[in-house]
């Protein structure tokens, strides 16, 4: 299933599985044999909020699930964090983070609560009111020019003081022999 989920900026959820036909059929036969017959197994490639920017980590990105134990449903959790990038002499990007909680729950814990959900997978999200700002910043020209002329200062003096011990460790030897 791939497609592009487009929405404002609140909460919400969504959710891919199995149609109330198939987990109909599925009740009736008795969960013993279904555990084995059905694997929701699947592979998340991608899931992201907001235009791809390069320094995002992305935690459901090429992300693996494997269901262990028969059938159920994996809850995904996410928080999106607003971001806003700020470099000096570019542009400001505002983008979006992600942090995810994940949760496993078998269909036979569902059916004894009582929760008619089918097996498959859910996102909820949720927009944190919190912002975070990052700022890049460079020291002005005349602190690295300082830096620099300090750097080469030390070097030539202590090349001199080297070149100079070396001297007089020569000219030590030449005074014995």
């Amino acid at each position: 299933i791939e497609g592009v989920l487009n929405t404002v900026v609140v909460g919400g959820n969504f959710k891919i599985s199995l149609t109330q036909n198939v987990w109909g059929a599925v009740a009736l036969q008795g969960m013993q044999s279904v555990e084995k017959l059905m694997n929701v197994s699947h592979y998340v490639h991608d899931v992201s909020v907001g235009k791809y920017f390069n320094k995002k980590v992305n935690p459901l990105k090429n992300l693996p699930v494997g269901i262990p134990e028969g059938i159920g449903l994996v809850q995904f959790y996410l928080k999106v964090i607003p971001t806003i990038y700020m470099r000096p002499m570019s542009m400001t990007k505002t983008q979006y983070q992600i942090s995810m909680t994940e949760q496993f729950v078998k269909m036979s814990t569902l059916l004894i609560s009582g929760n008619m959900q089918q097996p498959g997978v859910m996102f909820s999200y949720d927009f944190t009111p919190m912002e975070i700002e990052h700022r890049e910043s460079r020291e002005n020209i005349l602190t690295f020019l300082g830096s620099l002329f300090s750097v080469v200062g030390g070097i030539f003096v202590s090349l001199g003081l080297v070149s100079n011990c070396l001297m007089k460790a020569v000219g030590a030897s030449k005074k014995l022999d």
